[in-house]
């Protein structure tokens, strides 16, 4: 692999469908790519919950956070964190690609949200174009957002 990020859907498909055939090559345990900034929804005001648990700091790392989707293999297997409402966006997506089974999900009881684990039956380059979708229609990103090979 030569480059590491993209910005239009084509090179981001391209990004990720490379990323998991050197995931591959390499042997490594995942790869994983990631956004270069939190998605639209968890954006803050700056207001913090009175009610809410957390320190500011937390609330601040929470808000920080830029979603990402590993992929591993032999299990074929996509994992990624989500919000409840992202969650339902992203099962659609799911839905509608064919091929790809939520096989886990964990919600731990301190953190809210979710983490899920997809096994795919698709080659690279059908899984590439899940996880462009996952990104824009389940973490409702622009259709100009930023995806970065950050591990492989």
């Amino acid at each position: 692999m030569t480059r590491f990020d993209a910005t239009t859907s084509e090179d981001r498909r391209e990004l990720v469908a490379d990323a998991i055939l050197a995931h591959r090559e390499r042997g490594s345990i995942f790869c994983t790519v990631e956004a270069d900034s939190p998605p639209p929804d968890q954006t803050t005001t700056g207001e913090p919950d009175p009610d809410a648990d957390e320190t500011e700091e937390d609330q601040d790392a929470d808000s920080d956070a830029p979603a990402w989707i590993q992929f591993s293999d032999p299990e074929s297997q996509l994992n990624l964190d989500c919000t409840d409402e992202e969650y339902d966006r992203i099962t659609d997506v799911l839905s509608t690609a064919g091929a790809f089974t939520i096989d886990e999900q964990a919600s731990p009881e301190d953190v809210e949200g979710r983490n899920l684990r997809v096994t795919t039956y698709a080659d690279s380059d059908r899984i590439a174009q899940v996880v462009d979708r996952i990104f824009l229609e389940g973490f409702e990103y622009e259709e100009d957002y930023r995806l970065w090979a950050t591990e492989i």
